[in-house]
């Protein structure tokens, strides 16, 4: 009885310095964290994709490969592949229509 008693002396010492170390480390890392969004502050809206469409006014008349009608006025440009769509086609489509981008 007398022999068993510091093993498991020491197995508790282990234990609750293992369970320390695990805190210590948490809360390291929440501190980079909270360090790193200080320094990037979360935008509404980052978590989900952002692609960024060019709307324009400017005169443009290519075809609009939807409809294939020459676009005009307001359009949409394609960020991957930069065709121009009327903003109807652009719905209608639900995103690019000649690379299928969304």
């Amino acid at each position: 009885m007398l022999r068993a008693f510091p093993r498991i002396f020491l197995y508790i010492l282990i234990f609750i310095a293992v369970i320390y170390i695990i805190r210590f480390l948490r809360k390291v890392t929440t501190d980079r964290q909270k360090a790193a969004e200080k320094k990037n502050p979360k935008r509404p809206g980052d978590d989900a994709i952002n692609v960024t469409y060019k709307v324009t006014d400017a005169k443009i008349l290519k075809p609009c490969p939807v409809c294939q009608d020459l676009v005009k006025g307001a359009s949409h440009i394609c960020p991957v592949c930069d065709a121009v769509h009327h903003a109807e086609c652009w719905k209608l489509n639900d995103g690019c229509g000649a690379c299928k981008t969304s």
